[in-house]
């Protein structure tokens, strides 16, 4: 995981501390929404309408700021439909610059719906994905960030069919957003078939089998990969876990210890020294 990534997450899980700390305290949006008559909420059966989050995104802008946008969407209205994936970056970007991530990772989601390439629909649903991480504790944002995201990474793999990181990204879509792990492992399933010691794949499938109690699974799966790459920290951190949950001391310890060897997090090495003593007591 990219550190701008863990960011955003550490950022939404704090948010969603304080709004429980609080009680039945709303943000701005599910206020604006509840007093619009919208609904709101994960038991709303209605999809929020991108055109109505804009508007409370803008809410949220200078004058100067709106009569920007305003500018930027005449602009982008004048514009054939191929001809749009420019201004949508463009976007995007000033939505990044105002500092509206949800914003941004949305209108860089329509770019990529009209570019069509490979590498667009990664990076869109790599920011779209973080982006519903960061709005997780919105109830309106965050699920439209995700089921958005979804079908952007969705199309992407339907459109480039042979493509194994639109796969794993969709996978990741699934299982950490919807809680949907066997869609998600089939997804991951079919990157492997083709190679057997794909790293970013069984990574996952190794975490998944952690954390069902699938022990040996998870150990035989980062042995395979490790044979191929073997100085992956997040691996040998796996195999460690794994060989724990078999009640194998010997072989964690020699796990972790190659774990710090490859790792350059050093308060995550403390925290791992720490742990190796704890299971050899």
């Amino acid at each position: 995981m990219k550190s701008s990534q863990l960011a955003l997450i550490v950022v939404a899980l704090l948010v969603a501390i304080l709004l429980f700390t609080f009680g039945n305290t709303k943000t701005p949006m599910e206020t604006a929404l509840a007093n619009s008559g919208m609904p709101t909420g994960a038991s709303s059966s209605k999809k929020v309408d991108p055109e109505v989050l804009e508007e409370l995104w803008k809410a949220r802008l200078g004058s100067e700021q709106r009569d920007s946008l305003i500018n930027l969407k005449k602009n982008l209205a004048n514009l054939k439909k191929d001809e749009r994936a420019a201004m949508l970056g463009n976007i995007s970007e000033q939505w990044e610059k105002w500092r509206n991530w949800e914003a941004s990772a949305y209108y860089g989601g329509e770019e990529a719906k009209i570019d069509g390439s490979i590498s667009k629909y990664i990076s869109s649903g790599e920011r779209i994905f973080a982006a519903s991480r960061f709005a997780r504790a919105d109830s309106i944002a965050g699920p439209f960030l995700l089921d958005y995201g979804i079908e952007l990474v969705q199309n992407g793999v339907e459109a480039h069919p042979q493509d194994d990181d639109l796969k794993i990204l969709l996978s990741r879509f699934l299982v950490d957003g919807k809680g949907a792990v066997m869609q998600g492992v089939s997804l991951l399933r079919q990157v492997t078939d083709k190679d057997s010691t794909h790293l970013e794949a069984n990574l996952i499938l190794a975490k998944l089998g952690l954390q069902s109690g699938q022990f040996d699974k998870a150990a035989a799966r980062m042995e395979r990969v490790l044979s191929k790459v073997n100085n992956n920290a997040e691996a040998w951190y796996y195999l460690g876990e794994a060989q724990v949950g078999l009640q194998n001391k010997v072989k964690a310890t020699e796990a972790f210890e190659q774990c710090l060897k490859y790792s350059e997090d050093l308060g995550f090495k403390r925290e791992l020294e720490l742990y190796i003593k704890e299971i050899n007591k």
